[in-house]
């Protein structure tokens, strides 16, 4: 019996061990959501036009995401670098390097620079609506000539932070509830079957068995707690149990031996010795008349 309830304490140490690893393990999941969207809403996607190891491209269509399709704005940012390459002329050098750098929309102009090769060319911010726009970039000389970069960011999540971070806390809360909400509901089962009678062993002869009536609930190692009415049907149980084992032993007692009065006085020596064939009986029909002569 010691042995069986330090096995228990010790199952139940480790299950609320668990349970307290299981919370916190919840709780710090549901920090790590909101620190993840912290990050990742103020990433920005970066789109390359073209490089000095791509082709040149003159007019390239930007498409701005309508995000769940709320019409929000779309923070926007381009980047641009033009110089002569190596393959450049000297001669070109001084003739025509003009350049310039064109946003679309429709048929409307949200942003120009206008500029030589070599020139700054300053970066540009704004936020866009939902749609597609065309950026391009015009110059007089030979392409393979520029060694020209045309780069843009959208940060597509950046005006959705409140939304961001008001489904992440629903979510870290619904985890962190569904390790809570059970263990209440445990909590209470215990204290509303407090009181309830509690079924012991009994002995039938020299077997002990329990006797278990109607429905039962069985939680891993806890003691079984059954109604009270269920406690009565198995005591009726038990004294039907004991009457029907009284009357069948009963049945099984030898009645005493009796000697008859109509027996007359004799010995057995009739019924001892060799059998002796009866000549009459030569066919199964002589027995039948035998017996109608008696």
């Amino acid at each position: 019996m010691t042995s069986n309830s330090d096995t228990n304490n010790a199952k139940r140490e480790k299950s609320k061990d668990n349970s307290k690893f299981r919370l916190l393990f919840m709780l710090v999941l549901w920090l790590s959501i909101n620190l993840i969207w912290l990050t990742l809403h103020q990433q920005p996607s970066l789109n390359q036009v073209y490089n000095p190891e791509t082709k040149f491209n003159h007019n390239h269509t930007v498409e701005v995401p309508d995000i769940l399709s709320t019409g929000k704005k779309v923070p926007f940012t381009v980047y641009c670098n033009y110089v002569f390459s190596d393959e450049a002329e000297i001669s070109t050098i001084n003739t025509n390097d003009s350049v310039s750098l064109t946003l679309f929309h429709d048929a409307n102009i949200l942003y120009k620079w206008n500029g030589t090769i070599g020139d700054d060319c300053q970066t540009w911010s704004t936020e866009l609506n939902p749609g597609e726009y065309r950026l391009q970039t015009s110059i007089d000389i030979n392409p393979r000539m520029i060694d020209g970069t045309l780069e843009y960011d959208l940060t597509i999540f950046l005006n959705f932070a409140i939304e961001g971070f008001v489904i992440a806390n629903i979510l870290g809360l619904f985890l962190t509830l569904s390790e809570i909400i059970p263990k209440n509901n445990k909590k209470k089962s215990k204290q509303k079957d407090k009181g309830k009678w509690k079924p012991k062993a009994w002995d039938i002869g020299e077997a002990t068995k329990e006797v278990e009536v109607g429905l039962i609930s069985t939680n891993n190692d806890e003691e079984t707690i059954i109604s009270d009415d269920i406690a009565e049907q198995r005591k009726r149980y038990e004294n039907e149990i004991n009457k029907d084992s009284k009357e069948l032993l009963q049945d099984f007692e030898v009645p005493s031996k009796v000697e008859s009065k109509e027996m007359g006085e004799g010995d057995e020596t009739s019924l001892k010795g060799k059998l002796k064939a009866d000549e009459r009986i030569q066919r199964v029909s002589d027995i039948y008349d035998l017996m109608e002569e008696k």
